[in-house]
């Protein structure tokens, strides 16, 4: 060992560098990597746990209690061609550093970040079938990281797998949420991308990997091509596009260079001149599309500026489709950047956008704009409530109607943008509550599923249960079951439900569940939100708990360390 020690690194120690170095131990035992080299250039150290169990270790600091003998004290773009050996496997804390250097690999010259030439430099020492880990900036996407990948490739090596680090791992130090990337020498045709939530979802995601298995859910792990992946923001963002343009399926899609004449945008402290037909999208923030240029509350050269087609759209129609769900996350996976988003024009010119005939044009606009004056209103009550309290009945009496419908509406919009998010620690789907659709009669073991469900959002961060919906957010509904078990009478379906809860959960935990029928279109669904409990819940002395989109079972001294370490129920102090 170099006697020349470095400043103490101090390893970040938290539940998501817990699950980050889980990861590194599972992919080591799986694919059999003997021999292992391990980069510590972070001063955080989140694959610690290698000071130890790697052959060689190569850190520009050190921890007294954790370095060995075969740790050097260096910087590992120095000292990395000294190295003769190669090694299975080689795990790479990278420190994030943004300069960029030039450096040689074979013939081929390359131009990247100092840390991503670090990455290059150690996975020259890799073996024919090893595989190196290494924690890099949230970069894929960029033009930047592309011009990586391809680098890497002209050297023979190949991104294999994406891992989305825990949003806890680097929260102490940084908003950033790094991305572990897995390399080897193998070019395959398809992408492996998962994201890490817990310990109990490591193994299967890594058995997943390992089988090229591709999982219901990014949090097992599934497989893509290499082209569709442009970073775990806009994953989750297309998937809910994809499910919100079911809602928009009697619509025809445009690319918004088909429908527009012109985009125009102007330099800092010069002013764009309002124009008929047009809409204004901010280039960053996230402040409202505008069809007119007078409502703009940021400066003008901020927007971009596009001339519509009038023959095709109704520019006010564009703003209000852009206020939607849907079009606030078509403008989202548009945005570029890791720290600053930025909307560019030729991002904008390949969007697409979802146009009705244009007499429904006319009839969203007409309903957007009445909804703009009630919410106009609805702040004139506000204001008259502030100023004549004593005008509070009157004021009542003008929107206890309107309240009603609203809510009518918003209980539908909740489940549909449950529906749109998709199943995951907090959100499940179950098609029926009793009923077995393939043999049409009833099966309990479903009513089973349903409870244990409920006594695992019980046990973790409570969450909703949509019953009416299958695991693909399609809305089959419960018309079915209500008609054959229940006489076709929904109140009837509810008192059912009531009574299995009872007998299953408990009439003790009814103040924390919420459950009501809620029609959308043609179906009627069972909403059940759950809070989350402030006591262990033992369903029939099984304790269950949610770890993304799976309910498991939890027994003996893995029950016990859960409930001790969960904040909920330590903070009131429960006794197991």
């Amino acid at each position: 060992m170099n006697n020349q020690i470095g400043p103490q690194c101090s390893p970040l120690i938290n539940e998501g560098v817990s699950v980050c170095g889980e990861l590194a131990l599972t992919i080591k035992n799986a694919f059999g990597l003997d021999k292992s080299l391990y980069i510590a250039n972070s001063a955080y150290c989140v694959f610690h746990e290698f000071f130890k169990l790697a052959d060689k270790v190569i850190a520009r600091q050190t921890i007294d209690h954790i370095a060995t003998p075969n740790t050097v004290i260096s910087d590992s773009n120095y000292i990395i061609d000294t190295i003769e050996d190669r090694f299975d496997f080689i795990i790479g804390d990278i420190i994030f550093i943004p300069n960029k250097i030039i450096c040689k690999y074979g013939d081929i010259s390359i131009s990247a970040r100092y840390s991503w030439i670090t990455i290059l430099q150690s996975l020259s020492k890799l073996a024919e079938n090893g595989y190196g880990l290494f924690l890099v900036e949230p970069m894929i996407g960029t033009q930047e990281w592309d011009n990586f990948t391809r680098d890497l490739a002209k050297c023979g090596f190949y991104i294999n797998a994406y891992f989305n680090s825990p949003a806890s791992t680097f929260k102490s130090v940084t908003s950033l949420r790094p991305i572990i990337i897995l390399v080897s020498k193998n070019n395959t045709s398809s992408l492996f991308i998962a994201e890490l939530d817990d310990h109990a979802k490591v193994v299967p995601l890594i058995h997943n990997l390992r089988n090229l298995n591709s999982a219901a859910n990014i949090a097992e792990g599934v497989i893509i091509a290499p082209v569709k992946f442009n970073g775990f923001r806009k994953f989750h963002i297309n998937n809910q596009i994809e499910m919100l343009h079911t809602q928009y399926k009697t619509f025809s899609e445009y690319c918004l260079s088909d429908i527009c004449i012109k985009i125009n945008q102007v330099k800092h402290g010069e002013q764009l001149h309002d124009v008929k037909n047009a809409v204004y999208i901010p280039k960053i923030g996230s402040s409202k599309v505008l069809s007119n240029l007078n409502e703009a509350k940021l400066k003008h050269h901020n927007y971009l500026q596009v001339i519509l087609d009038e023959s095709i759209v109704i520019n006010e129609y564009v703003a209000a489709f852009y206020s939607s769900a849907l079009g606030k996350l078509i403008l989202e996976s548009l945005f570029i950047g890791n720290s600053i988003l930025l909307l560019t024009k030729a991002a904008l010119q390949e969007s697409v956008i979802a146009i009705p005939k244009k007499q429904d044009q006319e009839t969203i606009i007409s309903a957007h704009n009445k909804l703009h004056r009630l919410e106009t209103a609805m702040n004139g009550f506000k204001n008259e409530l502030s100023l004549n309290p004593k005008g509070a009945r009157e004021i009542q009496d003008k929107i206890d109607g309107i309240l009603a419908e609203l809510k009518m509406l918003s209980s539908a919009d909740q489940v549909l943008a449950l529906i749109r998010i998709g199943e995951s620690k907090t959100v499940e789907f179950k098609q029926t509550l009793s009923f077995d659709i393939k043999d049409k009669q009833k099966n309990c073991g479903l009513e089973h599923v349903v409870f244990k469900t409920i006594a695992a959002f019980l046990n973790t961060l409570g969450g909703d249960l949509l019953i009416g919906v299958d695991d693909n957010g399609t809305i089959l509904g419960l018309n079915e079951e209500i008609k054959k078990f229940d006489k076709n009478s929904r109140d009837k379906f509810v008192l059912r439900f009531k009574d299995l809860f009872k007998a299953n959960i408990g009439i003790e935990h009814v103040s924390s569940v919420d459950y009501s029928l809620i029609d959308i279109d043609e179906h009627v669904v069972l909403h059940v939100h759950v809070k989350p409990s402030t006591v262990p819940f033992f369903m029939k002395n099984d304790f269950f708990v949610r770890s993304n989109p799976a309910t498991d079972k939890l027994e003996g001294q893995k029950a016990y360390e859960y409930i001790k370490r969960h904040d909920n129920f330590n903070a009131n102090k429960a006794i197991v």
